[in-house]
This record gives structure tokens, sequence and C-alpha cells, in this order.
């Protein structure tokens, strides 16, 4: 049942719509991130003037995810995997109690990280820094 549930999800993604328009008042950015978190939070950084530092152990993944994959291929698809209509958004600090007050309308909301001063996305796991080669689809890479 947990591949049959992975496949069905991926075959057929849906759409958060109602998140977004949830988002609309409190989001300062918002994307889907159908070439890879990582990929998309990049351009997120990049679009933003701005880096990120992301939380590895904070990145969710689901009952069947854990039940057919190790731990480091979870990590590896919800890093660079895409394909789907899952949403990345940057919250205001002074949003984020209106956030988590509206959340249970929009199950599935997950803080991964916190957007800082500089450029480039840094990940964090276990509480030190690692490096991730892996960034999900690039357009136009030769």
């Amino acid at each position: 049942p947990e591949a049959r549930a992975l496949r069905e999800r991926f075959l057929r993604p849906q759409p958060r719509v109602a998140l977004g328009r949830m988002l609309r008042p409190l989001a300062s950015a918002a994307m889907d991130i159908s070439d890879g978190l990582l990929a998309d939070l990049d351009k997120l950084c990049a679009a933003s003037g701005c880096g990120a530092e992301l939380d590895l152990d904070a990145l969710p993944a689901s009952a069947a995810m854990q039940a057919l994959f190790a731990p480091q291929t979870c990590l590896d698809f919800a890093l660079a995997g895409g394909e789907d209509f899952e949403l990345l958004f940057t919250v205001p600090e002074q949003f984020e109690a209106a956030l988590l007050a509206q959340a249970g309308t929009a199950p599935g909301c997950t803080r991964i990280g916190r957007m800082i001063e500089g450029a480039g996305v840094r990940c964090w796991q276990g509480g030190r820094r690692v490096e991730i080669a892996q960034r999900g689809y690039v357009h136009f890479a030769s």
C-alpha cells in the first residue's frame, strides 16, 4: 500500500490551492518546488537578494516514504526530488503566529529554516553545517 500511495501522489499531485490562498496576505515570497527544494530555494534566494539556512532535520517525510526507503534516501528525495505542487514560502516573523493559527485549514505546513543576509543556501543537520551536492533539476544545464 505504501508504494501505491507514493506512486499515486507522484502521478497525480494535488495543487496546494487552499494553502496558496491562505498565504496571500502573509507570505513575502512563495513558489512551487517542482525542480526540487534546494534548486527552487536557490532561485527564491537569488530573486529575493538573501540567503537561507535549511534545517535538514525538520524536513518532513511521509510514513510511506519512511516505510519504503532508508533515511538518507528520504532526505535525498526531499531535497532534490520535484515534479510536485508542494509550496515553498517565506513568512515574516511578525506573521508567524497568524500562519500557525490558520495552519489547520492548510495542513502540512512545516518550518524548515530561515532567511538570512548574504547569498546561497546553507544546510544544517544535527547542529552541523553540511554540504549537499545534488541540488535538483537545473533548466538549460549543459
